[in-house]
């Protein structure tokens, strides 16, 4: 929570910074750039960095990257090959990059580094080139830590090697480069099979009036919450989604409640404000759109909470999305309401953190792990 707490405040402080009317537009956005490189810096030694107890999957994916670099080359080549000749087997790729990784490098915590560093790379790329303010930026921070941080940062490192392959992709989809974007796609659907899902956003710049997917999206909530698990169950059958399937059965644990009522709330304000998130950037069009799915596909997490890892492939656009409403709703009525709403987030992540220890600390595993202290000392690097 300290951690939590250090980052927060060392972007509030600097937020700020150039912003000062006297600069020229390239010192202003020479120093939006490096705003957001600290926070991608912090963002990653908070990830990288963790302990093996941090998150719900750290320590078994240990085994895997163990088991990996110890397995030959020819039983994990001839994995991918299966995968990709009849998609068998579960995400070969990434035992491969385990395995190459492992060959130069055998240490877990490099491969950690390494996966964090990748994928806030991606996304300080993303936030870069499709946002405008440090402000926009802070929110976005506050949103991922308040929503995303467990879901990226801590836990299902497979799927998140594969976001951020595809928010490298992003570029493509706007120039309409089809074969770089589907390379990428394939890329990352190696890591983790779910990224095939992201290939309708490619067509979703054909949308002209992202309006009508919100309108859409709301009109198929009820609808989605009813019958959506059993249509996704038809759907995944005999595909090479089969293995997912009991993601869609009803969970006694399930509800992602506090997700759903966040998705609603952001459709609503995305309709509310549509003309002035548009008119900023065209390409804002796209990523309403994406949220709207995203909207769409939210009862699904309420069957399961893992149906989270199809939702987030077009919910992570909200990132982008919910710091444009509060700016624009600022505009219009004269309202300070960014630095509210960050405080608001700030708040909630600090009051929910969850326990969080850097690899040098003690912590104690899991009991599904069957407990016990561990730090990096314990174990082999």
């Amino acid at each position: 929570m300290l951690f939590q707490l250090f980052i927060f405040v060392v972007l509030l402080l600097l937020v700020n910074r150039g912003n000062n009317s006297n600069y020229s537009d390239k010192l202003k956005e020479k120093n939006r750039k490096t705003f957001i490189f600290v926070a991608m810096v912090l963002l990653t030694v908070q990830s990288g960095f963790r302990n093996l107890a941090v998150g719900s999957d750290t320590f078994q994916y240990y085994n895997h990257f163990e088991m990996a670099i110890t397995s030959s080359w020819a039983s994990l080549i001839d994995s991918f090959i299966g995968f990709i000749h009849g998609g068998e087997g579960k995400d070969p790729g990434y035992a491969l990059l385990q395995k190459t990784f492992g060959t130069f490098f055998p240490s877990y915590r490099l491969f950690l580094i390494m996966v964090a560093a990748f994928f806030f790379y991606a996304l300080g790329k993303t936030f870069k080139e499709y946002t405008s303010s440090n402000m926009e930026v802070l929110i976005s921070i506050a949103l991922y830590q308040c929503l995303y941080y467990t879901f990226f940062s801590i836990t299902g490192i497979r799927q998140t090697i594969a976001s951020g392959i595809l928010l490298l992709a992003l570029p493509y989809v706007f120039e309409r480069k089809l074969w770089k974007f589907l390379l990428l796609l394939v890329l990352a659907a190696t890591q983790h099979k779910s990224a095939l899902l992201f290939a309708p956003f490619y067509l979703l710049p054909l949308v002209k009036d992202s309006r009508k997917f919100i309108l859409l999206a709301f009109v198929l909530f009820a609808p989605m919450w009813i019958f959506g698990g059993q249509i996704a169950k038809y759907l995944v059958m005999g595909s090479i989604f089969e293995q997912y399937a009991s993601y869609l059965e009803q969970n006694e644990i399930a509800g992602a409640y506090t997700f759903a009522l966040y998705m609603i709330i952001l459709g609503v304000f995305m309709f509310g404000n549509y003309k002035q998130i548009v008119n900023t950037d065209g390409r804002n069009n796209v990523f309403v759109c994406a949220v709207s799915i995203a909207i769409m596909l939210t009862p699904l997490t309420m069957i399961d909470p893992s149906n989270m890892r199809i939702v987030q492939y077009y919910s992570v656009f909200g990132l982008l999305v919910l710091p444009k409403c509060f700016i624009s709703i600022q505009f219009r009525y004269n309202m300070d309401l960014s630095m509210i709403v960050f405080l608001f987030l700030a708040a909630y992540t600090l009051y929910r953190m969850e326990s969080y220890a850097f690899f040098w600390q003690d912590m104690e595993l899991g009991i599904n792990y069957g407990g016990g202290i561990i730090n990096d000392n314990s174990i082999r690097y």
